[in-house]
């Protein structure tokens, strides 16, 4: 099976195929407490050769991530915040939350990354570290 996995990204990786990456690809914020904020970064990757919008999808909105654009080639530290309500109740949540490329006016098929991100609220205080996992 592993030479299957080496196999699909040589393949990848001599196609020519231009590219947006992420990393990391996960977040854990660990325990988290109602009525505070977290942030962290991601490092964005834009292996195209043109400036690239990226449109944000997720379905909770605790998870502050808003679309930008990136230029062609570089790299981009971009801010992830958690923005946990007072009202939030305790237990463990995960999102995907998508980063989709826009071409033109449509969102191309097959053309986003996700990003992971998982935390727990909880009550008290919280002696975890949040960032990256």
């Amino acid at each position: 099976m592993k030479w299957l996995n080496f196999l699909f990204i040589f393949l990848f990786l001599i196609s020519g195929v231009h590219a947006i990456g992420l990393s990391p690809a996960r977040i854990d914020f660990g325990e988290v407490e109602p009525g505070r904020d977290y942030k962290t970064m991601v490092i964005v990757v834009n292996e195209n050769l043109n400036e690239v919008s990226l449109n944000v999808e997720r379905t909770l909105d605790w998870i502050k991530l808003g679309d930008f654009r990136i230029e062609g080639d570089t790299i981009r530290d971009v801010k992830v915040e958690l923005k946990v309500p007072k009202t939030a109740k305790v237990g463990k949540y995960s999102e995907i939350v998508m980063l989709k490329k826009e071409t033109g006016n449509k969102l191309s098929l097959g053309e986003g990354i996700g990003l992971k991100v998982n935390f727990e609220v909880v009550n008290g205080s919280s002696n975890k570290i949040t960032g990256y996992s």
